[in-house]
């Protein structure tokens, strides 16, 4: 499975899918596909990053700070969810760039995962 980055046409700033979103997918497809297929949940994660591609065409700040992480002091981050699924991004001004590191069910707890994620493949 391998996101590209994109320049957006409708503003003026690239889409990057980093490393850790990449494997974080993969984790979350391997999570959801014993409940229902591997094929279906492949359908619903692509239709949900085709979403938040088409809600940031209105403007990067399109979502809004991540509430969990504003608890801890962390603004700079937008939260993007969807169908049952949760996407975290920035947006980088300096260099017109969204970087977007992160993908998960919403029910999942961010730090049981960020620490599984570490155990997995740091």
């Amino acid at each position: 499975m391998c996101f590209q980055a994109e320049r957006n046409s409708a503003v003026d700033y690239s889409i990057y899918y980093t490393k850790t979103f990449e494997q974080l997918v993969e984790l979350c497809v391997q999570h959801l596909a014993p409940f229902t297929s591997e094929e279906e949940v492949l359908e619903r994660v692509f239709r949900a990053i085709e979403r938040f591609e088409f809600t940031l065409a209105a403007g990067s700040e399109a979502a809004p700070v991540s509430p969990y992480l504003s608890t801890l002091g962390v603004f700079n981050y937008r939260e993007f969810n969807v169908d049952g699924f949760r996407i975290l991004y920035r947006h980088d001004r300096a260099a017109d760039a969204i970087i977007v590191v992160l993908f998960c069910s919403q029910k999942q707890d961010l730090v049981a995962l960020l620490v599984d994620y570490c155990l997995i493949y740091k």
